[in-house]
């Protein structure tokens, strides 16, 4: 990391400087330090990260040495016990890297997606270098802090059926090339201050000691240094908080965990929080005793569990939503998007309570689980807090949710193609949205209904039976773009055709044929493709000529169907012909041209131009002829001025002249005089092709 300077404590806001014995949960302070404190925000709430994936991410990489990525030798000072881990033992390289050995494999700038879905991706930075396949295993420190919470946010946003580009973490979380407030020094420290980032700070070469002894370091804690050689950054790894442990890409080496070292001499400690302290989490990990097809786990986060202050379930005091594979927490440390905010704000969990759960939602063809689960204290700490976890007895391989028995799924889904593209890109008459679907099982018997939205797979789902449909009531969340069956064949067919399109008459067939996985469940799938109906249209076409009527070509146009211009219809480029023909038929109305690029040598022409389809051009082309003012030298009545041009040269295209100009004489120069112009202006050359015509006048030559 670059030199960076100590920010002034006036510049920072919301700053409390105070002398304290500050305890935090799980720590015994035996000394009273200063320290100045300021910010709200934990790290993971900035960051939209949920706080146990963060701390899920770190636990479950700080010691794997089972995977079997790629390696990269290192120094002689190299610990080879931790050789093939995730993070640790990767090489130590100063400057904009973020690649750990255990994420090699992928390629720049890919969207992030769950782990369960097989995709797999890295941030990678700037200097990374690609080898074959796989990019060299290399990180700075702030690059592995960088991709500790990359990683966390992904997963927490895989949960929801979303992704995160690389774009979007690259100008959120710091880095060493952090676009939004990068200025060659400070990222850390202006984004927290900016961020309103919960911190602490401890002033001075003792600063490393005091933080030790505040009791407000905890587990997964980023801590951020200030030292005489240069800034360092890093994650805090004590298991309380006097445990001096630190988990960094260490400039010396390799990425390890070792005492907290700065660069050179520490003169200023800040302490950056990711998670909430003094609680408990509530914790369920679902776990079904039917695998279905061997290796086929499902998605759980339609399930919902409320929290109980009783045994007898009637003090409910919140809400447990499960992810997609089965975790799910109630509690300080986790977001609340998976916690009920009116408990939150009531301090609750709290230690030293019990607590009990119960399912309360049981998505369609599961089946439902009445029984009453204690949480029990678990023996691991995540950042200072207790977890606990329902109805298990706790090993160290995994924490289960016992008795629940799940019936095994798979997932149908259909989608609408079209070979037409030019229809249905905003193109108001033809969309592939709207189409629904009737679906049965191998009986006969009707399963449901599937509908389909913009990109033409299925967006909403209902199951229940109904005479009309134009008048289903469909379910639309983000599960809904399935339709849940247990194992077996099914088939679908149209019964409502998407807007522009015929009815899709063939039985749709939906089985093992054509299957992929998604986040563990097993998914049939099909495409059916419409034929459009033919709707009285015309086609609009623009004919664009110069002042002597000559076609120009490579001019782009705009099509829209608003005087304003906003509503974009189509755009078109003109051929050697001229002419510029819009893609999207039609029907009688009033629309809207405007030029979007000129042609190379003529001026842009900015006005609207108003197009009238009339019944007339309904079945053929609506014409409209366009100008284009050429760049070259004109007279007062706007015509190029032939003739009292004095000497035309002629060259070929195609290779540099001694002088450097772009094309080289035909036998030195071959010169014409007004007598060889006749009274059109035009000189006939025959049996030479491919020429530039350099046009001189007053000694000053310009190309035309």
């Amino acid at each position: 990391m670059r030199g960076i300077k100590k920010l002034s404590a006036i510049t920072l806001t919301a700053m409390l400087a105070f002398s304290s014995t500050f305890t935090a949960f799980g720590a015994e302070v035996t000394e009273s330090v200063s320290y100045s404190k300021w910010g709200s925000k934990t790290v993971c709430e900035a960051l939209g990260i949920d706080t146990a994936e963060y701390y899920k991410w770190i636990v479950n990489h700080d010691n794997d040495s089972s995977n079997d990525y790629h390696t990269y030798t290192v120094s002689k000072n190299y610990d080879s016990s931790v050789g093939s881990d995730y993070y640790l033992g990767t090489k130590y390289t100063s400057g904009d890297h973020r690649t750990p050995k255990g994420d090699t494999k992928g390629y720049f700038n890919t969207d992030l997606y769950s782990p369960n879905s097989g995709y797999y991706c890295v941030g990678y930075g700037r200097q990374d270098e690609l080898n074959g396949s796989s990019y060299k295993p290399q990180m700075n420190c702030t690059g592995f802090v960088w991709h500790i919470l990359y990683k966390s946010l992904a997963n927490t946003k895989a949960q929801k059926g979303q992704s995160v580009s690389y774009a979007y973490a690259n100008t959120h979380i710091p880095s060493y090339s952090y676009a939004a407030y990068d200025t060659g020094q400070d990222t850390w420290i202006n984004w927290a201050s900016n961020n309103n980032i919960r911190t602490y700070y401890f002033d001075g070469t003792s600063a490393i000691n005091n933080a030790l002894n505040s009791g407000v370091l905890e587990k997964g804690d980023i801590i951020f240094m200030l030292g005489t050689a240069d800034a360092h950054v890093g994650i805090f790894y004590g298991n309380n908080s006097k445990n001096n442990k630190f988990w960094h890409s260490q400039y010396k080496n390799v990425n390890t965990i070792t005492n907290i070292e700065p660069r050179g001499t520490c003169y200023g400690l800040y302490v950056f929080k990711t998670g909430c302290s003094n609680g408990i989490d509530l914790n369920i990990q679902l776990n079904s005793t039917q695998s279905g097809l061997k290796g086929t786990s499902y998605d759980y986060s339609q399930f919902e569990y409320t929290v109980y202050a009783d045994s007898a379930c009637r003090k409910p005091v919140g809400k447990i939503v499960p992810q997609s594979d089965g975790f799910g927490a109630f509690g300080l440390t986790s977001s609340q998007q998976y916690s009920s905010s009116s408990a939150v704000a009531r301090g609750v969990p709290v230690a030293n309570t019990s607590y009990w759960c119960k399912e309360t939602k049981t998505p369609n063809g599961y089946v439902a689980d009445n029984t009453v689960y204690k949480f029990e204290k678990s023996t691991l700490t995540w950042g200072g807090t207790e977890r606990y976890y329902a109805g298990v007895a706790v090993n160290e391989n995994n924490h289960k949710l016992s008795k629940i028995n799940k019936t095994p799924k798979i997932a149908l889904r259909i989608q609408n193609v079209s070979s037409y593209s030019e229809l249905t890109d905003n193109n108001e008459n033809y969309s592939l949205s709207g189409a629904v679907y009737e679906v049965y099982n191998s009986d006969n018997t009707f399963c449901g209904y599937m509908k389909t939205g913009e990109d033409g797979w299925v967006c909403a789902t209902s199951k229940e039976k109904t005479d009309d449909v134009n008048n289903i009531k469909w379910n639309e969340s983000a599960f809904d773009s399935a339709l849940y069956m247990p194992y077996g064949n099914y088939y679908a067919k149209q019964v409502v055709a998407p807007k522009g399109f015929e009815l899709f008459s063939d039985r749709i067939i939906l089985d093992n044929v054509y299957q992929y996985t998604w986040s563990g469940l097993t998914v049939y799938y099909a495409q059916a493709e419409n034929t459009p109906i033919k709707l009285d249209t015309s086609t609009v076409r623009v004919n664009l000529t110069n002042e002597f009527k000559v076609p120009i070509n490579c001019a782009e146009f705009e099509l829209f169907s608003d005087e304003e211009c906003q509503n974009l219809i189509d755009t078109a480029i003109t051929d050697n012909n001229g002419i510029a023909e819009f893609a999207k038929p039609l029907q009688v109305g009033v629309y809207y041209i405007k030029q979007k690029k000129s042609a190379v040598g003529y001026f842009y022409d900015s006005a609207v131009t108003e197009v009238v389809v009339k019944e007339e051009n309904i079945g053929s082309n609506t014409d409209i002829s366009l100008f284009a003012k050429s760049k070259g030298d004109v007279n007062k009545d706007d015509n190029i001025d032939i003739t009292d041009i004095t000497v035309i040269q002629l060259f070929v295209a195609g290779k540099k002249a001694e002088d450097g100009s772009d094309f080289v004489d035909i036998n030195d120069t071959v010169s014409f005089d007004n007598a060889d112009i006749d009274g059109n202006g035009i000189i006939n050359i025959n049996d030479i092709t491919n020429l530039q015509i350099i046009i001189s006048k007053n000694a000053k030559q310009k190309e035309n």
